[in-house]
């Protein structure tokens, strides 16, 4: 009954609707392809997004010189983070119902559409940790198993403008609201516990880098006549240009 497939099932679905304001993970596989079914939607919007971008620039002291010059490297890590909040008003521990007391009560709340209200907060958790995890594979002929690095997901936030606001798209996904990514931490705080021990209240804490790597191939992402015209463009045009600002054209200083 706690399945991750019913979790996925109850807090969004196996595709992505983007007219629907949320914010989802979509699991890849080894070869950076979508792995089927393994999508999860969170339950809730976070209340806020950290989204921070470096640069790396090498200072060289010059003998004299009242200043170092910089020599550019490259540009950093865009790193990402937000809390993922899930909660349950019931407890549908074994413990507290019994096994068939629990999954009656679950088809009750399915019938009613309140499911998506109550989930099981460590299927989450589970689900979630797996991109922190490698897989092993058989053992090969020198006796060592396979090792698979943890898997890249695809991070939605539709209508945040995440695939652009890097500074350009990577060309990876022809998405505005989207990015290739890694998760650099899952942080788990258990709010409230039912007294059978069942979690009501979990907050996860997620960060995320976003990569260039992707299907054995490196796009990096950069600055183009796609988003100078969206800074400096003359016209609004939301249809072509979702994230143009309306009557902002950027004028040069007099």
């Amino acid at each position: 009954m706690f399945s991750l497939s019913s979790l996925a099932a109850e807090l969004g679905s196996n595709s992505l609707d983007q007219k629907i304001s949320c914010v989802a993970i979509e699991e890849l596989d080894e070869q950076d392809k979508s792995a089927g079914k393994s999508i999860l939607r969170f339950q809730y919007f976070p209340e806020s997004i950290s989204d921070t971008k470096n640069v790396n620039w090498n200072p060289r002291d010059i003998p004299g010189g009242s200043l170092p010059l910089y020599q550019w490297t490259s540009s950093g890590e865009r790193a990402i983070s937000f809390q993922a909040i899930f909660t349950t008003d019931v407890d549908f521990s074994s413990e507290a119902l019994g096994s068939a007391g629990a999954v009656a009560l679950w088809n009750r709340l399915k019938a009613a559409g309140e499911s998506g209200r109550n989930v099981d907060s460590r299927s989450a958790v589970l689900w979630l940790r797996r991109f922190m995890m490698p897989r092993y594979g058989a053992d090969t002929q020198v006796g060592v198993p396979l090792t698979s690095a943890p898997r890249k997901l695809v991070l939605h936030i539709p209508g945040s403008g995440i695939g652009l606001t890097h500074g350009g798209l990577s060309m990876v996904h022809d998405g505005h609201d989207f990015i290739t990514a890694i998760m650099t931490g899952c942080g788990v705080e258990w709010v409230q516990f039912f007294p059978s021990g069942f979690p009501r209240i979990a907050v996860v804490s997620l960060s995320f880098a976003q990569v260039a790597q992707f299907q054995g191939a490196v796009y990096f992402p950069a600055p183009d006549d796609y988003e100078d015209t969206i800074v400096y463009g003359d016209t609004f045009e939301p249809s072509v240009f979702p994230y143009q600002l309306a009557a902002t054209k950027i004028e040069p200083i007099k």
